[in-house]
């Protein structure tokens, strides 16, 4: 991760700042008060987490990266059809092991009216979803009230968890084509792959385990199926 530091936004009142030195204390990062311009101290942190008067973003000065609703309308409007839908089927509790910017988690909560319980190992990522929590558009405030976050490996979470499905999705390894500020998620997000242990506390905690993965990559083992989508593939293992 480049140089990150924690700030406000101008002449931030004080609970801002609060919550500043909060966001610094949970992502063991420096906080630097605001003085001045963001260029001043982007001269010294290649990047600024900046907590605002309504939404929290991290920003290299160039590029900034915040909690948007992106595609997530066009998503929900396909209901049930939609294959992360299909993979996931009537699950009324969801594990999310990979909450990123939480739009997998709004999706099933929106589409299903399910509880989701997701987890962030990345504390700057896991901080933009709880700020963005906080004051949820109209829209989805219904779906956010069923989201439980927490910042954490999936796999601690998973072996004290039972659920009717985990949804896993691992980051890419090359990136594909994305909003802008995507770059900067990949910067401060948490890029461990899939592994063994976080498989088998999955399959433990539901009987149902969906995997999303790169367009034609073969499943995690076998004996899984296949739910094909147009960008990206799920495969489903079923108890």
């Amino acid at each position: 991760m480049k140089k990150l530091a924690v700030t406000t936004t101008s002449r931030a009142p004080v609970d801002l700042i609060l919550r500043a030195e909060r966001v610094a204390h949970r992502c063991q990062l420096e906080f630097v008060p605001r003085r001045g311009s963001l260029d001043r101290l982007l001269a010294e942190h290649s990047l600024l987490y900046v907590v605002g008067r309504d939404r929290e973003k991290i920003t290299d000065g160039e590029r900034s990266l915040h909690v948007d609703e992106g595609l997530l309308h066009a998503k929900v409007a396909s209901g049930r059809a939609h294959p992360l839908i299909r993979a996931v089927g009537e699950a009324r509790h969801v594990v999310d092991c990979t909450l990123g910017l939480a739009g997998d988690a709004l999706h099933l909560s929106a589409t299903l009216g399910a509880r989701i319980t997701a987890t962030e190992a990345s504390a700057p990522v896991f901080c933009l979803v709880e700020s963005a929590l906080r004051w949820p558009s109209e829209r989805w405030a219904a779906a956010a009230s069923r989201l439980e976050i927490q910042q954490s490996p999936a796999v601690d979470v998973l072996r004290e968890t039972s659920a009717d499905a985990v949804f896993i999705a691992p980051m890419f390894r090359v990136p594909a084509s994305a909003a802008p500020g995507y770059a900067l998620f990949r910067e401060i997000a948490d890029h461990r792959m899939l592994d063994a242990d976080t498989l088998a506390a999955a399959r433990s905690a539901a009987p149902r385990v969906v995997v999303r993965v790169e367009k034609g990559d073969g499943p995690p083992e076998p004996g899984w199926r296949s739910v094909p989508g147009k960008a990206v593939d799920y495969w489903v293992f079923d108890r």
